[in-house]
């Protein structure tokens, strides 16, 4: 019967062979082998004078036999079966390699076949019938290592040339005497077994050098055979005092076998990983050595001096000393034994981490869970079995590769966890060893670990935000979150402080980052900047630096001037290029994620800022004072940008906290005795905190968005411009995270009455990306919390108070800026029609007029609030002008009877018409009263009152018959005067802009065209001026000014009416002067002259006035103009030009025979 067996090395064993099964498979393994091995047994006794070690005959026998062997136990094992040979067959098979080892002189090729039957020997036949004993090991060890070694000298060297098949075989024969061997064979002190423990190991490590870099499946696999062979020996086979002899070279080894390996599986890592750690385990174990702890007390300064400091991509070293005193019973083992290899066990593992955690293998930490395990398992045991005799050493080494663990889950490469993920990752990973250390029942990790974190804030916090590196910065804050996390399991009452101290130099960092990395400023540039925030030179009394190169030391940069750096205005064509810019792609989303307005873009990546919000939430989240934190973060700041730093960081402490909206009231007790001792809600005492900051920082920077204008060369101003954008734009942002903690009713009344409009204004900074976004954000928010995520609802909630802001603007000169039209020109386009048609846009509107008038020279300003009627109209045209209303035109009918007709049937209807006789009282109604007069009145008082009817005449009631309201048309009607009036302006480009709006209102106007007419009428010359028949022009406006002739002509065609016709032949008359022959120059000359000087959308304009002039107006048109204007369109081009019956018959002339106007 079966039944569970374990063999004498301790490992699980499968059930062995019934003997007939082995007997058979002995048997037929015989047969196969009989005649190979006497083959074998002839040429290895052969004398040494005539045996070839090269003879092929011998290498395919010694090969033959290795294949047979293999080939039988792959075929009887495919289906799982156990495999046991009888150990006669062993000794059968044996015989003829024990005559080759005799031989003095064997080739690569032999002792590779013979490595790997001696493999299979032990394997199969002497092990699983327990028949390996000590003496056979005894014979076996030092025949191997013999073989792998050779006479002597170094194995590394001698294995280093030799092909990856042996190295292979003396890998499978040396793990087979491992696994064969009993657990006790190197118990003893033998001094011959001493000798082959030591040979062994050296092979076994030799051998795992030797393949480095594993380049195929099988390497790999070879490698993991010897890593399971050193586990067994070192681990299993060989004693604690024994292991301590051997052990550094072991852990050397094994290190450097990961850190030069850079394409090693991560299993293979993970295997050698865990060995270490049972190696460190068995050799440091507290009770073993029977190690003491003594404390002392350590300072920050002592700590800091004693700390190595690392490189930028190496873990941060730390030495702590615990005094612990060794009693192990043992000599080797003592104190000073203990310190030295504890050091340099230190040293190893910084080389083994830096490589697993850093440099080659870092990306596979963060993809594979049961590496990063296998490293917190490490870390887990050392504390739990060593944690006195390696606290000196490895306690502060293991915290940094924990947190480096966590860095690599955190961020792995296929992109980064959310705050809430990656502090589930860090408490897992603390939870592994929270009890090992608090198990100690000492307060000296904790005290350790405030003084390292303490080092980490004073000391490391300031170079690392100033590094290039994305990651060192990363893993820092990483770093910090497990620190804090951790202190907070081992002393809770030291988080708090520690919070505070973290802040302060949190923000002290970013604006010392803010400053001298924000911007390469010259040397008395930094330096006069840096006495504008701190109000002291001192660091650079000393330097002799220019644009931050250091000089030779004859050459003083005092005395070094540089240039005399002026403040330009900003063109008036950035400006206005801005305002239309947001007039074409204005638009506000939905809120955006605070994390992606960055405020610090200049001096960190986006993923950098986000990891700092986070960081601050975190500390705001394990914080026991929340108000302290805040009070001390905005307390003590002077300069702006101090207090928009500060300002930013509180906002990031508090945007995530939950908190339901309290009642201003509340807070603000006022003559509320009963009140007055109810303590205040922390949350509520943080948001008015950070709103009253924000407050004051609008309030301080608003002569600052005065001179947005003024762009500055100097690049102290620069800088300080720019931080000054920036806490303007976070001050923005603390009103979206207000909004999010107040009531509707006590945010409106206290705060979003006062600052809705310099949040509206901060939207028109179209120029200043940084500000605009950030008030994008805040709006965004404002309205997603009080107003259903509605722009319109807040704009008419608070259009009283927008409209008198922008009203008092407007009737102060000295307030007026280039933002105003901006604020209304948003308004607009948020609340479109809704403000005019309830009249709270008049007073401003009329205002502009007065301004208009009052400064119509300053164009800039003009073409602003022409902008901002562009916005008007197009809101009006389309909600009261239909598409049908701008139907094209029809040409197929003439205006002029009986021009026009196109059959004999229209002929005949024509004269039939004209026979018709007309009754006179067609249309009379018999039963219709067309006269009134009073009944029973003398004739002398109807005389009397007709007399009044004469001189008072009733008014009749005006029918207006635009579907545009009356009120909005006469609006309309003002804005059009205007454009006309200041068409002529000097200002090109103020001209080009009245046009287009023109050319919009124009169709809204001929909705009552009576009204129009005499305006369009007034006007038509200044239009036709700007393209003169000689003389300079501008070509966008003479095009616009086209355009807008031609829209003329064609509303008079569609209203059926020829008010324009003598105007448009008058136009010609002198639109055609630059074409008539002269003496020398024909017509065709001088058209084809005036085609290739002229812009062509130019001709295009020009050839459409002239064709709508001559469709409309037809026979109206003398025959010889009308002839020059085709000639003048066909040389033009007429694509897209629709040609009329008289257009198109001219054309047909012109092209098949000549015309003589006489």
């Amino acid at each position: 019967m079966a039944s569970n067996h374990q063999s004498r090395s301790g490992v699980p064993s499968l059930p062995p062979l019934q003997p007939d099964t082995t007997r058979l498979l002995s048997s037929s393994l015989f047969h196969e082998v009989k005649s190979i091995c006497v083959a074998l047994s002839a040429m290895s006794l052969a004398p040494a004078a005539s045996f070839d070690p090269q003879s092929h005959k011998l290498l395919s026998t010694l090969s033959q036999l290795q294949e047979t062997l293999y080939h039988h136990k792959h075929v009887h094992t495919r289906g799982g079966n156990a495999y046991t040979l009888a150990p006669n067959f062993a000794d059968y098979v044996f015989f003829p390699l024990s005559n080759l080892l005799k031989q003095s002189v064997l080739s690569d090729q032999i002792i590779t076949n013979i490595l790997h039957i001696i493999s299979f020997l032990i394997d199969n036949c002497w092990v699983p019938n327990g028949q390996f004993s000590d003496t056979l090991a005894d014979q076996l060890f030092p025949v191997t290592c013999y073989l792998i070694k050779g006479s002597g000298g170094n194995i590394e060297v001698m294995l280093q040339p030799k092909s990856s098949e042996f190295r292979m075989a003396c890998t499978a024969a040396t793990t087979a005497l491992v696994r064969g061997v009993d657990r006790d064979y190197f118990a003893g002190n033998d001094m011959k077994r001493l000798s082959l423990l030591g040979d062994t190991s050296s092979v076994l490590l030799a051998l795992l050098k030797s393949f480095s870099n594993p380049r195929s499946l099988e390497e790999s696999e070879t490698v993991k055979q010897l890593l399971e062979a050193m586990t067994r020996l070192f681990v299993h086979r060989i004693g604690t005092e024994k292991l301590t002899h051997i052990f550094p070279g072991v852990v050397s080894t094994l290190i450097a076998f990961v850190a030069d390996s850079a394409t090693l599986h991560w299993s293979t890592i993970t295997e050698v990983v865990d060995l270490l750690r049972k190696l460190v385990v068995r050799v440091f174990d507290d009770k073993t050595l029977g190690v003491e702890p003594q404390t002392r007390d350590l300072t920050p300064d002592s700590l800091n001096h004693e700390w190595e400091n690392g490189k930028e991509n190496e873990i941060d070293r730390v030495h702590y000393t615990a005094n612990v005193s060794v009693d192990s019973g043992n000599e080797h083992t003592s104190q000073s034994w203990l310190k030295a290899t504890s050091k340099k066990l230190k040293l190893s593992l910084n080389t083994l981490f830096k490589s697993v955690l850093f440099q080659a293998h870092r990306g596979k930490v963060g993809q594979k869970q049961q590496l990063g395990d296998s490293i917190v398992f490490f870390v887990r045991d050392i504390y739990t079995h060593c944690f006195w005799s390696l606290f000196d050493e490895l306690f502060a080494l293991n915290i940094d590769v924990l947190c480096l663990v966590s860095y690599s889950r955190c961020y792995p490469d296929i992109g980064p966890l959310d705050q809430e993920s990656q502090t589930q990752v860090l408490t897992e990973i603390i939870a592994y060893i929270e009890y090992a250390i608090l198990h100690k029942a000492s307060d000296l990790p904790g005290k350790l670990l405030t003084l390292k974190l303490e080092d980490l804030i004073d000391n490391k916090m300031v170079g690392v935000m100033k590094s290039t590196s994305e990651d060192r910065i990363l893993q820092f804050f990483v770093s910090l979150r497990f620190h804090f996390l951790l202190l907070k399991k081992l002393d809770p009452p030291q988080v708090q402080q520690l919070i505070q101290r973290q802040i302060v130099k949190l923000k002290g960092s970013l604006v010392d980052v803010s400053v001298f990395t924000g911007a390469q400023m010259s040397r008395g540039d930094k330096k006069d900047f840096f006495k504008s925030y701190t109000g002291d030179t001192e660091p650079f009394e000393n330097d002799n630096k220019l644009d931050n190169v250091q000089l030779p030391p004859y050459v003083n940069a005092n005395n070094l001037k540089p240039l005399d750096n002026r403040r330009s205005p900003v063109s008036k064509k950035e400006v206005v290029s801005d305002l239309l810019h947001l007039s074409q792609m204005w638009t506000l989303s939905g809120p955006q994620e605070m994390s992606s307005l960055c405020y610090f873009e200049d001096n960190f990546s986006s993923q950098v800022e986000t990891a700092l919000s986070d960081f601050l939430s975190f500390l705001n989240g394990i914080s026991t004072d929340r108000l302290l934190t805040l009070e001390t973060l905005i307390s003590g700041d002077t300069s702006h940008m101090d207090r928009g730093i500060s300002l930013w960081l509180a906002n990031q402490l508090v945007q995530n906290m939950k908190s339901e909206k309290f009642d201003i009231d509340e807070f603000l007790v006022l003559g509320d005795t009963e009140k007055q001792d109810e303590p205040a809600d922390e949350t509520e005492e943080m948001a008015y905190l950070i709103v009253n900051q924000s407050q004051e920082l609008i309030e301080d920077l608003a002569p600052f968005l005065e001179d947005l204008t003024i762009v500055s060369t100097s690049k102290e101003e620069m800088l300080q411009n720019k931080m000054n954008e920036k806490s303007y734009a976070v001050a923005l942002d603390s009103l979206g995270v207000l909004s999010s903690y107040l009531p509707k009713d006590e945010f409106k009344e206290h705060f979003l009455i006062e600052y809705l409009f310099p949040l509206f204004e901060a939207l028109t900074f179209n120029s200043n990306t940084v500000i605009q976004s950030h008030a994008k954000n805040t709006v965004s928010l404002i309205a997603k919390n009080y107003y259903g995520d509605s722009l319109t609802e807040l704009v008419l909630d608070n259009s009283e108070y927008l409209v008198d802001a922008v009203s008092l603007k407007l009737t102060s000169p000295g307030a007026l800026t280039p933002a105003l039209p901006g604020i209304l020109l948003i308004i607009l386009k948020v609340s479109g029609l809704k403000l005019l048609l309830t009249n709270q846009l008049s007073d401003i509107l009329s205002q502009i007029f007065i301004l208009i008038d009052s400064y119509h020279g300053y164009a800039i300003l003009v073409e602003g609030f022409f902008i901002v009627f562009g916005e008007l109209v197009a809101q009006i045209k389309q909600q009261y002008i239909p598409d049908r209303y701008l139907r094209k035109l029809d040409y197929h009918h003439s205006l002029y009877k009986p021009w026009g007709m196109t059959s004999i049937e229209e002929a005949r209807a024509l004269v039939d018409e004209s026979r018709k006789v007309l009754d006179p009282f067609e249309g009379y109604d018999r039963e219709k009263e067309y006269f009134h007069r009073s009944q029973d009145a003398p004739f002398s008082q109807l005389q009397e009152q007709d007399k009044e009817v004469d001189e008072n005449p009733p008014e009749k009631e005006e029918i207006w018959t635009s579907m545009v309201p009356k009120n909005i048309y006469f609006i309309v009607q003002r804005v059009f005067i205007y454009g006309l009036r200041l068409l002529s302006h000097p200002s090109d480009v103020l001209k080009i802009q009245l046009l287009k709006i023109l050319i919009d209102i124009y169709p809204i106007l001929s909705t009552n065209y009576s009204l129009t007419l005499p305006l369009a009428a007034d006007h038509w010359s200044d239009i036709l001026a700007l393209f003169p028949h000689q003389g300079q022009y501008s070509e966008e406006a003479a095009i616009k000014g086209l355009e807008f002739l031609t829209l003329m002509l064609e509303t008079d065609r569609l209203q059926k009416d020829t008010f324009f016709s003598e105007r448009f032949l008058d136009s010609c008359r002198m639109l055609l002067q630059r074409f008539s022959p002269s003496r020398h120059t024909s017509e065709v000359v001088k058209i084809d002259r005036f085609k290739r000087s002229t812009n062509v959308r130019l001709l295009k304009a020009l050839c459409g006035y002239l064709v709508t002039g001559l469709n409309n107006y037809e026979r109206s048109v003398p025959i010889g103009m009308a002839i020059q204007i085709m000639r003048i369109a066909m040389a033009i081009g007429t694509d897209g030009v629709s040609l009329g019956p008289q257009a198109r018959n001219i054309a047909w002339v012109i092209r098949n025979q000549d015309v003589h106007v006489h």
